[in-house]
Parts: structure tokens; sequence; C-alpha cells
């Protein structure tokens, strides 16, 4: 923790409520390696914490980047699904697309970020 906040209840505090402090959010660091300071902080839900780990891996498409958990919830695509057609190299258009019980037959190899 920067020595700002550790000295300072008031300075944290004042940073909290100007930052958009609620109850039902949690300080969490921007870069995950990062200290916990004014400049890497903010106040996230739970679901933007869990987003936020090393172990996250990222899928970028049509210039949008998400966890396979937030495509997920986008695609309504089950994370087991997603998972399955990223082993399977499917390209990122058939891992998102949401089909009618039909197998995806998948080839090229995906970058994952």
């Amino acid at each position: 923790m920067c020595d700002e906040w550790l000295n300072n209840f008031m300075s944290f505090y004042d940073w909290a409520i100007n930052n958009g402090y609620k109850d039902d959010l949690s300080i969490d660091r921007i870069d995950v390696n990062g200290n916990y300071e004014p400049s890497n902080c903010r106040w996230a839900t739970q679901i933007e914490q869990a987003n936020n780990t090393t172990r996250s891996h990222y899928l970028e498409y049509n210039g949008e980047r998400h966890t396979i958990a937030e495509w997920s919830r986008i695609t309504k695509i089950p994370q087991s699904t997603i998972k399955m057609r990223i082993k399977r190299n499917c390209k990122i258009e058939k891992i998102l697309l949401k089909r009618g019980g039909e197998k995806t037959q998948c080839q090229t190899k995906l970058m994952m970020h």
C-alpha cells in the first residue's frame, strides 16, 4: 500500500469517496501486479474482480476484448463450450457463434491474448 494511504486514513477516505465508493463494491487493483495506490485502484464488483486476475484469458473479436467468462455472459454460450472450441483450434467467429446442437469443426489455430 502506498505511504499516502498507509499513513493517512483521511487521504484514503477522500480518494474512496471521490472515486466511486459504494458498499457493494470492493477495492481492486487495475494492474494486479501493481501497488495499492490512487493511480492503480478502482472500486469493482465481484464479477469485475474475478475477471481481473492473472489467470484470466482474453479473446478479442470485432474490437472487443473480454475474458471467456465475459464472452459467455454476452453470447449466452456456456464457458465450457467456448473452452472446448478454443481447444479444437476454432476461429474466433466459430468460438463465439451460438449454434443449435451442431458440432463445430475447427482447423485454424486461435491466438489468445
